[in-house]
């Protein structure tokens, strides 16, 4: 935990995002626990924010499986929702 630092830009978006009152969420396809990347998230982002991580899933971004269980979650189509990130 040490060593892994956010994408600076990528927070700045967020940031910006929360600000003006847009509801977000963190997705990502690490295979780490959830409790270690909220915990990580927490050290760089000081509010509370939904994670949705392809460790408690199964599912990957690359497939677009992780995506559906996001906007499934959010009642959201795809073409509805900014993605920033890889």
């Amino acid at each position: 935990m040490a060593v892994i630092r956010p994408i600076s830009e990528n927070v700045a978006i967020l940031h910006a995002l929360v600000a003006e009152g847009k509801k977000c969420c963190i997705i990502t396809d690490v295979y780490l626990p959830l409790w270690f990347i909220k915990a990580l998230i927490r050290k760089h982002i000081k509010f509370d924010i939904d994670v949705f991580v392809s460790s408690e899933y199964g599912l990957t971004k690359a497939t677009g499986n992780l995506f559906q269980v996001v906007s499934t979650n959010y009642g959201v189509k795809y073409g509805n929702a900014l993605h920033v990130g890889d």
